[in-house]
């Protein structure tokens, strides 16, 4: 988008909207889940709480990039969840 706003109709996306949206809101949670993880796991019984947004479980109009983003920030959560599920560490959104 011409004004780097998160807003706006598909037809108005570019590669680079994306791009920030994702880096930052999905990119940037992957990473800290990683490092997070991995000094995690040799303890246990520690928890992550990602901090999405009510846009992570619906839909809105003008607002399909900010919105995929969150629904990737809930999947992943989830997705790392079961992959440690059993070792103490738990995820949560």
């Amino acid at each position: 988008m011409p004004d780097g706003r998160i807003a706006g109709l598909v037809t108005d996306q570019t590669a680079e909207s994306y791009a920030d949206t994702f880096d930052t809101n999905v990119l940037g949670v992957l990473l800290s889940m990683k490092h997070e993880l991995r000094a995690m796991l040799p303890t246990g019984e520690r928890s992550i709480v990602n901090v999405s947004s009510a846009y992570g479980s619906v839909g809105a109009a003008g607002a399909s990039v900010y919105v995929a983003s969150k629904h990737a920030v809930e999947g992943r959560t989830k997705s790392a969840a079961l992959e440690v599920a059993g070792t103490g560490v738990s995820g949560e959104t």
